[in-house]
């Protein structure tokens, strides 16, 4: 779905440790987005 979407160059999987998972459980998703630096 996301990559349909967005055409990210890269996508990493990676597993969340014991506490975050037990707080959002078994069917959670995260999607982070890394942006190129702001100019000041």
């Amino acid at each position: 779905m996301i990559k349909e979407k967005v055409n990210p160059k890269e996508i990493f999987l990676h597993y969340a440790g014991p506490i975050i998972s037990a707080h959002v459980g078994p069917a959670a998703l995260g999607v982070f987005f890394f942006g190129k630096p702001r100019a000041n």
